[in-house]
């Protein structure tokens, strides 16, 4: 089975990311009338830190995001082995629009380390040529613990399921055309 992240090696080990694999969400909206099959992905925003914020040992991996440089960051791997658990109990939660609006902020308080947690959510309709199987798209783009300033919001907290449905019934957003 071809794994949804490539080989990372950390420490010398190749680092497991099979908790990370995309799974489907089935969350009952009212707003749409119908159970809406959410899929599930994750960045490596939700195991890795930016290059230069924490130290990148010698040997270890250099991630990529796009052309920017990452780095293994071993607190926000620990934490992601909840992450799962996390997107599943969210039908339950509130979430934040975040100041910038592209995504969507959920907040918890963890033990170790001690504090506020941070989850950012992209949730797009999905494309035409994919609501055979699926119906919006839940990208966790970040999860972090706050170690300066909490992000910056707009808005109220929205029920998660409101804020799936109302990505639902609405066009989902075209790529900009690039200019040659």
């Amino acid at each position: 089975m071809i794994s949804y992240f490539g080989p990372v090696w950390a420490g010398g080990q190749q680092v497991d990311l099979s908790h990370l694999e995309p799974f489907t969400l089935i969350i009952q909206s009212e707003k749409v009338g119908k159970p809406l099959r959410a899929s599930v992905t994750f960045t490596n925003h939700c195991f890795s830190a930016k290059y230069g914020e924490i130290p990148h040992p010698d040997g270890d991996a250099v991630l990529w995001d796009g052309s920017k440089m990452r780095t293994f960051c071993p607190t926000r791997y620990g934490l992601s082995h909840n992450l799962p658990d996390v997107i599943r109990s969210l039908p339950d939660k509130k979430v934040i629009l975040a100041a910038h609006e592209t995504t969507w902020i959920y907040t918890l308080t963890i033990e170790n380390p001690s504090g506020p947690y941070h989850l950012f959510l992209t949730v797009k309709r999905s494309p035409k040529e994919k609501r055979n199987w699926q119906d919006i798209d839940v990208i966790v783009e970040s999860a972090y613990p706050e170690t300066r300033n909490a992000p910056t919001t707009t808005g109220s907290w929205r029920p998660f399921v409101l804020v799936c449905g109302e990505a639902y019934l609405s066009n989902p957003k075209k790529p900009k055309k690039r200019r040659r």
